[in-house]
């Protein structure tokens, strides 16, 4: 016989009581790192103190990077309404008050110089130069840190935000929004510029690079290696890249225009080889390739090609008896490397690049949705340079983020997603209590498991994680970032 396993509820009551709960008690891990770390401390000494809210930098900083991470479905904004309505939260925090997202947009136009004060746009002196300087200061201190985790090659590409708002205009893709201009070494962005959206992915190149070479030089990873897509098939970035004392070897997807395609027919049918040629995910592939000697008329070195040859179907439309019909047919078409490396083989060239699929495309993403760069939240006609600050410290988010997982989570790790650990390691409930300045968390009694380790993640972050050397004055950055006038 079936066992009576039904409980009976003759009535239901729903109440609000004055304990402080919350959905993610595992945040506190981040915030006391942070804490520890010092990335709290740079904030309030390198962003100009607050103005009329009388909130300081770091807990505006902290807010909005909290939004980021708990935002779920919703703007970050709105997200920022939502959890200064909890005050076991803002106690995780070490908050008393948690900033409205009316203050928190204020703030960002006083960044950018843009907030409305009477008729005029006015702001923090230098704003945005200092938000700017911030997160390439910080980034320099990253790659620093992770000097054995990532190599020393630049992954260069821009990308589209597509928005409607007051400001945004045409870009090339027949959408508006803004451009932006993104930067990664590895895992860490090392360039994060939002220009007006009607730039080409390629608009001064070769300075945006140089840009970002010499940020990585000025930490102390000068770049050997450049992956770009065909936007970086110039002259002038080939230049910069043969400049003495620089010696980076670029692999840069090269146009078919009309030069490249001479060059690809003129392979002579014997030098045509099978390879087996690895991609992002690893896995292998069979190729036919070749390479052949190329030059552009304004750049002052040859280089090498190195071309892949495909044979694809294509559907060719034919009239019969009055009829369309559609009748395959098989195509030649070529893709091709410009590099300066002739000591790898074609296939180990074309593999090399192949990795910029899995490092500089899922860093854009990392940014556009991990992060909500895709989303830039201040609107008007002046929303751009609020937008700017907003931006720089989403990406800062994203490298501090990098630099948490390396000390906290352990080198098998690093590739997770933040949303990922969001949903893995914070999303813990739990009953918030304050006494005598200590912070208790009492998880249910299924989450002993848990409850044991985010307090060993907590005591190992307050026992070994050191704080980082902060200089007293300011390294400017500003000078040698590129940015049109």
């Amino acid at each position: 016989m079936a066992r009576d396993n039904r409980r009976v509820i003759d009535r239901i009551e729903v109440e609000a009581g004055d304990e402080l709960l919350v959905a993610h008690a595992g945040l506190l891990a981040f915030v006391q790192w942070c804490v520890r770390k010092g990335i709290l401390r740079l904030i309030a000494k390198r962003l100009p103190a607050a103005g009329s809210t009388g909130y300081p930098p770091e807990d505006m900083v902290l807010t909005l990077w909290v939004a980021m991470l708990l935002r779920g479905s919703r703007t970050v904004l709105e997200t920022v309404d939502t959890l200064r309505r909890n005050a076991g939260l803002m106690a995780l925090l070490g908050m008393k008050e948690m900033p409205s997202s009316t203050t928190m947009a204020d703030w960002l136009r006083r960044l950018g110089e843009v907030e409305l004060r009477g008729e005029e746009r006015s702001g923090c002196a230098d704003g945005l130069r200092k938000v700017q300087d911030l997160f390439y200061e910080s980034a320099a201190q990253v790659l620093r840190e992770l000097r054995g985790v990532v190599d020393r090659t630049l992954d260069f590409d821009a990308m589209c935000i597509a928005e409607s708002k007051q400001y945004a205009e045409w870009m090339y893709t027949g959408e508006r929004g803004t451009m932006s201009y993104l930067g990664f070494v590895g895992s860490v962005c090392v360039m994060a510029e939002l220009e007006p959206g009607n730039h080409s992915p390629n608009d001064h190149i070769a300075e945006r690079v140089r840009s970002c070479m010499d940020v990585c030089a000025k930490a102390g990873m000068p770049v050997r290696k450049l992956r770009s897509d065909a936007a970086g098939y110039t002259a002038g970035l080939f230049d910069l890249c043969e400049e003495k004392g620089r010696q980076v070897k670029y692999f840069v997807r090269a146009r078919q225009d009309d030069a490249v395609q001479a060059s690809e027919r003129a392979i002579p049918s014997h030098e045509w080889t099978p390879w087996q040629v690895r991609m992002a995910h690893e896995k292998l592939r069979d190729a036919v390739l070749a390479d052949t000697a190329h030059a552009m008329a304004k750049a002052k070195e040859g280089f090498r090609l190195v071309v892949e040859r495909r044979q694809e179907e294509e559907a060719d439309t034919e009239e019969q008896d009055g009829l369309l019909v559609r009748v395959p047919r098989v195509v030649t078409t070529h893709q091709a490397i410009a590099t300066n490396d002739h000591s790898l083989s074609c296939a180990d060239v074309l593999a090399f690049y192949n990795r910029r699929q899995g490092n500089d495309e899922q860093g854009n993403d990392k940014l556009k949705n991990d992060v909500m760069l895709g989303a830039l939240p201040c609107r008007g006609a002046y929303g751009l340079p609020a937008n700017c600050a907003y931006g720089y410290l989403a990406a800062m988010l994203h490298n501090v983020f990098e630099w948490y997982k390396h000390d906290c989570l352990g080198k098998e790790q690093m590739p997770l997603r933040l949303p990922t650990i969001v949903q893995r390691d914070f999303a813990v409930a739990a009953r918030v209590t304050l006494h005598a300045r200590t912070v208790t968390l009492t998880l249910a009694s299924y989450a002993r498991d848990a409850a044991a380790a985010l307090q060993n993640s907590i005591d190992r972050i307050r026992r070994k994680v050191k704080r980082m050397a902060i200089p007293p004055v300011a390294p400017s950055f500003s000078p040698m970032i590129f940015r049109r006038a």
